[in-house]
């Protein structure tokens, strides 16, 4: 009856509440709980982490080349001095040298690093390339690889390129597609 004193009146007048729906599964009109999807394997995390990587890797080298290039540039074109009114002879020889040591050996630094990097990029691509779903390679290329930043691009933004639309039921048949692809891709 409700009052506490455990007959149970109210249980037998009411009928029980449904059960929650699992976390994964789209909101329904009487739940509208956030989605989420469920997890995954070790395995499928793994795939996921790697696939992460793509763009951070792809920037680390654009920025390495592009800071190579600033050296390279500096190695050329020597240092500009205000005039001061003086007879000054070149000089500028010692500053070239410097620089074009320091390029040089820059360069051996990184030419592994970003060998390394670009063959971790080849294998990420080939591997997409390989979905045999053309909505599976189009989910992952948007949420991975086609993003300005290091991160993953955030799944409304991967819904509306997939469907022109980025609401709750278009993000959910993204992930949906998603998890598919993390499941087929050979990693």
């Amino acid at each position: 009856c409700g009052c506490g004193c455990g007959s149970g009146a109210a249980a037998r007048l009411w009928p029980a509440a449904p059960a929650p729906a699992p976390p994964w599964l789209p909101p329904t009109s009487w739940d509208c709980a956030p989605q989420r999807s469920p997890p995954f394997s070790p395995e499928a995390e793994e795939k996921k982490e790697r696939l992460m990587k793509y763009l951070s890797l792809k920037k680390e080298n654009e920025n390495r080349r592009e800071r190579l290039a600033r050296m390279k540039a500096g190695a050329e074109i020597p240092a500009a001095r205000e005039y001061d009114g003086s007879q000054h002879t070149g000089g500028g020889g010692s500053h070239i040298a410097v620089a074009v040591e320091r390029y040089i050996e820059y360069e051996k630094e990184i030419r592994p690093i970003i060998a390394e990097n670009e063959k971790e990029i080849f294998i990420l691509k080939n591997a997409v390339h390989a979905l045999k779903d053309p909505l599976e390679r189009e989910v992952v290329r948007l949420r991975y690889m086609d993003g300005d930043h290091c991160r993953p691009t955030p799944w409304r933004e991967v819904a509306w390129g997939m469907y022109q639309e980025a609401d709750d039921a278009a993000v959910y048949r993204a992930k949906r597609i998603h998890d598919r692809a993390i499941s087929h891709i050979a990693l």
